[in-house]
């Protein structure tokens, strides 16, 4: 079944004020947690898909990240090895950037630079 629900528009990225912010607001945080660290990340993708106001199916697809890691960081059965924790960090620094990127590379129109 194929979806006719219109994307939704991509907001400027946040920062690092702006996350602890939110982690401030969101009552699914521990009272005193930051956002640093391994402890912070099953935290972390909720606050990014929250503030994209994706889903977690829209944010898996869009990232390719698979859904049910989403689910499993989101409830803290699991967290993002270091190497998803950077590339979520990307994502939180400049979602737009990351998903043209994606987009780009599945459609073969990633060019590689050359270093000389």
């Amino acid at each position: 079944m194929t979806s006719t629900r219109k994307p939704k528009p991509m907001q400027p990225p946040p920062n690092a004020t702006q996350i602890d912010a939110w982690a401030a607001e969101d009552p699914d945080m521990a009272a005193g947690l930051k956002i640093t660290g391994k402890a912070a990340a099953p935290t972390l993708v909720q606050l990014i898909r929250r503030k994209l106001n994706l889903s977690q199916s829209e944010f898996a697809t869009l990232y390719g990240i698979p859904v049910s890691c989403i689910r499993a960081w989101e409830i803290r059965r699991s967290k993002p090895d270091a190497g998803m924790m950077s590339y979520l960090e990307a994502i939180a620094g400049d979602p737009h950037t990351v998903a043209k990127a994606l987009e780009k590379g599945r459609t073969g129109k990633l060019k590689i630079a050359e270093h000389a």
